[in-house]
């Protein structure tokens, strides 16, 4: 079966899925999207070497904006299966109109979540056209089901796993990985923006380092505007890592923070968690919900508080490296759904559902 994956900029979370697909499945992927030219700030650059081996059509924006050039791509690849990345650019909405794609089966994929606004209160109406062309609609965790249901969307439709985690790509670093720092350290990795609430990590950083003896260090890959933060004491700056090298930095740290103000779902979450974090995250951020349970494998927190953050990392201080060890085996059982295995072996069943002669 040939997928065609139509997407934005080309994402990390994918390189794995399409692997598995290809791999365990046989099925011939070809993915769609907007390379690295004219990077937003703080935005990553797609990693080469995660999708090494994968065949990849890159296009400008102008390109994915033009519904002629974007119907005239599809046509070129012929695929069975068409995803498409939601409705942002005008080639890729023209698509579920398109009549000459007859009966293709579309899989429309969107990270989405329910947040109570009036622009969602009128997409129950301005996009009902787009999931009823849709075949099955592609989400990434509880978040994104809720509102599909708020969306009218049956739910017989709607699959979770749009972001997963390579995990078998993951656990290579696990036997090279060198010991836990001592003293223990916290990790953020991301953008360096306000919305991923680096400015408030590094605020609750101050204020915790002045309240406890042997402070933990808080070690930050990524990049961004609120890099001059990273200045601070205590603070190990790595700059921007590649995705493909993140891995090991989750397996020398001890406890993973993201304190998003918001964040569809953040695949990085799920990263730290499959390679066995205790994690701390922001209840606004759409993994906390599919990937923390309070006090069992980490804290979930209220978003915008430095607060909650100094709370949350007073009380990892005072937790034993025993209790850590048994939160990060829990934190590999919740991902477990949330791996590019898992997720292709449940794709590869609905697809075969849509086309069963193939």
């Amino acid at each position: 079966m040939k997928l065609m994956l139509l997407w934005a900029r080309l994402p990390s979370y994918l390189a794995g899925f399409c692997r598995a697909m290809e791999a365990m499945y046989g099925h011939e992927v070809i993915v769609a999207g907007i390379g690295n030219d004219n990077l937003g700030e703080g935005e990553s650059p797609v990693s080469d070497r995660l999708f090494e081996g994968i065949r990849r059509l890159e296009m400008t924006e102008q390109t994915a904006n033009d519904a002629e050039a974007v119907a005239e791509l599809v046509a070129r690849v012929s695929p069975d299966v068409l995803m498409i990345s939601g409705w942002q650019y005008k080639g890729y909405a023209k698509l579920y109109s398109n009549r000459d794609l007859g009966d293709l089966p579309i899989v429309l994929c969107a990270d989405n979540t329910f947040r109570g606004t009036w622009k969602q209160f009128v997409g129950k109406f301005a996009l009902r056209s787009f999931f009823s062309r849709s075949a099955r609609v592609w989400v990434p965790g509880k978040a994104g089901r809720e509102l599909m249901g708020y969306w009218n969307v049956p739910e017989s439709k709607v699959l979770v796993g749009l972001y997963n985690v390579d995990s078998e790509r993951i656990h290579q670093f696990e036997a090279g990985a060198h010991e836990k720092c001592d003293p223990p350290s916290f990790l953020f990795a991301g953008q360096l923006i306000q919305r991923k609430g680096f400015d408030l990590l590094c605020e609750a950083y101050s204020r915790y380092r002045r309240q406890v003896d042997s402070p933990w260090a808080l070690t930050v890959c990524g990049r961004g505007p609120l890099d001059h933060l990273c200045q601070a004491d205590g603070i190990d700056f790595k700059g921007f890592v590649d995705g493909s090298e993140l891995p090991a930095y989750f397996y020398r740290s001890d406890v993973f923070v993201l304190p998003s103000v918001y964040d569809a779902w953040g695949v990085v979450l799920a990263e730290a968690a499959c390679c066995g974090m205790p994690l701390i995250g922001t209840t606004t951020c759409g993994a906390t919900a599919d990937l923390i349970v309070d006090h069992d494998n980490g804290l979930a927190i209220e978003p915008g508080s430095s607060d909650a953050i100094l709370e949350a990392m007073l009380w990892f201080h005072e937790t034993g490296v025993v209790r850590r060890k048994e939160m990060g085996k829990r934190s590999q059982e919740l991902c477990d759904p949330h791996t590019a295995a898992f997720v292709a072996h449940r794709m590869d069943e609905e697809l075969r559902l849509l086309i069963p002669a193939q």
